[in-house]
């Protein structure tokens, strides 16, 4: 392991993309211009409980890995539910924060979590080694979510937590019908009488893709977004405005936005 080094960084700025995206493996959500626009839009900070550190992992001066991590104030953003495990420490008299997160802030979304091109046994041991030694740092633990790597981490000193999430995959539809064609026939009457109400309605559905999306698509779509945490969560949510713009213009191509339009027709009197 003594061929291996590692360093935390405290900002993506302190490596450049080109870096970045000569280990990490192609995915919007630990791409560089996802997790910057993060922390340059304030989204991730000391402020917001999501202070930024990440470990970068060399090999003869060579960048090899990288874990996107952050330290963490609280468990809010992560869609991971460990209250009981903060109540535990807090009835032995313990301080559960800070910990350290692996992860994609307020994104439950499953990928990978150690950046690199090839992950063996050997740089498993080091990451092992040094995520133990962030206790060091007051840290009182290592946690690493929605991680495609559970395979290899069995191997470490982490326990494994696992838990359910319920997606919805094209089963090769080449059309809307081929996919009611696999439902009963209560379930597809269902579906069907739910689109005619909304043809009925005179509901346009359309996509703008990237820079094709307006300022004026992007403030109702910012504005619906607040009100759906305001209305479950009692917050205006996680990300901001700000944050939303960065990431249309920084990776234009990832980004589809559906509006439905409701048409009025305006009778005037003569």
């Amino acid at each position: 392991m003594t061929e291996y080094q590692h360093k935390f960084i405290h900002s993506l700025t302190e490596v450049t993309e080109a870096q970045w995206g000569c280990v990490s493996p192609s995915h919007v959500f630990t791409s560089y211009a996802w997790l910057l626009a993060l922390e340059l839009s304030g989204c991730t900070s000391k402020e917001t409980g999501w202070i930024p550190h990440h470990l970068m992992i060399e090999r003869q001066g060579e960048l090899i890995a990288i874990l996107p991590g952050y330290i963490k104030s609280h468990s809010y953003g992560e869609y991971v539910f460990d209250w009981a495990f903060a109540e535990a420490y807090e009835r032995h008299g313990l301080d559960y924060y800070p910990k350290w997160l692996c992860g994609v802030p307020f994104t439950p979304t499953q990928g990978p979590r150690i950046l690199t091109k090839r992950l063996s046994s050997c740089l498993l041991e080091y990451i092992d080694a040094t995520l133990t030694s962030l206790a060091q740092l007051g840290i009182s633990g290592v946690h690493i979510n929605f991680c495609r790597e559970s395979d290899f981490l069995i191997q470490s000193h982490l326990t494994m937590r696992r838990n359910v999430q319920f997606h919805w995959h094209n089963r090769g539809y080449a059309e809307f019908d081929d996919f009611l064609a696999r439902l009963t026939s209560r379930k597809r009457k269902m579906v069907m009488k739910e689109r005619q109400a909304v043809t009925a309605q005179g509901i346009n559905i359309s996509w703008s893709v990237g820079r094709e999306i307006s300022t004026a698509q992007l403030d109702a779509f910012f504005l619906s977004y607040q009100l759906i945490y305001l209305k479950r969560s009692r917050h205006h949510g996680y990300l901001s405005r700000d944050f939303f713009q960065q990431v249309i213009t920084s990776m234009p191509d990832k980004f589809r936005l559906c509006c439905a339009y409701l048409s009025f027709v305006f009778a005037v009197p003569t």
